[in-house]
C-alpha cells in the first residue's frame, strides 16, 4: 500500500503541474477581480484569446455583514491546515511544484473554469494564494490530494464559484486541456450556495484517472480541495471532515 499512495501522489502532482505548465502559454489568463454593482453580474467570460474583467474595489459584503477582508499570502499561510487533519497530513509545496498563474489551452470556451482547476488555478486571478499537499496518515486509504486557499477582493470569489457552477453543468462531454482528454464531469450531490463538488474523469499518462473536487467559500477565500483514489475512484474526494476543518479555521482566523 506504501508504494500504490506514493505512485498516486506523483500522478496527482504530474496531472497537476503538467496541466499547468502545458498551458501557460495561451493566450487566455485568470480575469481579474472587478467590482460589480451585484452579487448578480458575474458573467464567465472565460473564453480563450481573451481576458476580461479588468479592475479593482474595495472588498465585499460579508454574509454576516461588513466587509470581509482580503487575506495576505503571509494569513493564508497561517489559516491554511497544519499538521495533521483528521487523518491527513497536510505538507508544504516545494516553491518548484506551485502551479503558475497563467493562460489554459482548452478547446470548449463553456469549461474553460474547469480546465483552469485542472492546471491548479481559479478563473479570476487571486490577490494571493498558497499551496498544501494531503496525504493520508493511514496508510491503508489511498486517497491522496491538495488544498489551496485563493484569497479576493471585490467579487472574486463570488466569480468564481458561479463560473464552476455554470461549468459543471455545460461540460459532460469530453473537452481537452493542453491535449489531455477529459471525457465527463459529474456533480457531486446538489447544487449548494458558496460550495461546489464534482468529478472529472480523463486520460493521464495512459491511465484513466478520476479526480475529484470541492471548491468551498468562506468570506473572500475560496479553499480549493482536489482528491484523487487509483484504487476506488469513487472515494476520491478529500473527506468532508479535512473541508469543515479548513472552512473552521478561515471562519475563525
Amino acid at each position: 500500500m506504501r508504494a500504490t499512495t506514493k505512485t498516486t501522489s506523483l500522478l496527482v502532482g504530474a496531472a497537476l503541474l503538467g496541466s499547468a505548465a502545458c498551458g501557460a502559454d495561451s493566450d487566455s489568463g485568470p480575469r481579474e477581480t472587478k467590482k460589480t454593482p451585484s452579487a448578480d453580474a458575474t458573467g464567465t467570460g472565460t473564453g480563450t484569446g481573451s481576458e476580461t474583467g479588468q479592475g479593482r474595489s474595495g472588498g465585499q459584503e460579508s454574509e454576516a455583514g461588513g466587509t470581509a477582508k482580503t487575506l495576505t499570502k503571509k494569513q493564508l499561510d497561517k489559516a491554511v491546515l497544519q499538521g495533521t487533519v483528521k487523518g491527513y497530513k497536510a505538507g508544504e509545496v516545494p516553491a518548484m511544484d506551485v502551479p503558475p498563474q497563467g493562460g489554459v489551452s482548452v478547446d470548449r470556451a463553456e469549461c474553460a473554469p474547469i480546465a483552469y482547476l485542472i492546471s491548479g488555478q481559479l478563473s479570476v486571478r487571486p490577490k494571493s494564494v498558497t499551496y498544501r499537499s494531503l496525504k493520508p496518515a493511514d496508510l491503508k486509504n489511498a486517497t491522496v490530494g491538495n488544498v489551496w486557499l485563493s484569497s479576493y477582493d471585490g467579487d472574486g470569489v463570488e466569480r468564481v464559484i458561479a463560473d464552476l457552477d455554470k461549468a459543471v453543468d455545460q461540460c459532460e462531454k469530453p473537452f481537452k486541456v493542453a491535449g489531455l482528454t477529459y471525457r465527463s464531469v459529474e456533480r457531486v450531490g446538489s447544487a449548494r450556495n458558496a460550495r461546489v463538488d464534482f468529478r472529472v474523469t480523463g486520460d493521464i499518462s495512459k491511465q484513466n484517472i478520476t479526480m475529484n473536487y470541492a471548491i468551498v467559500r468562506s468570506g473572500n477565500v475560496v479553499a480549493s480541495f482536489y482528491g484523487v483514489n487509483m484504487l476506488k475512484p469513487e472515494k476520491g474526494l478529500i473527506p468532508n471532515s479535512v473541508v469543515e476543518s479548513q472552512v473552521g479555521r478561515l471562519s475563525h482566523g
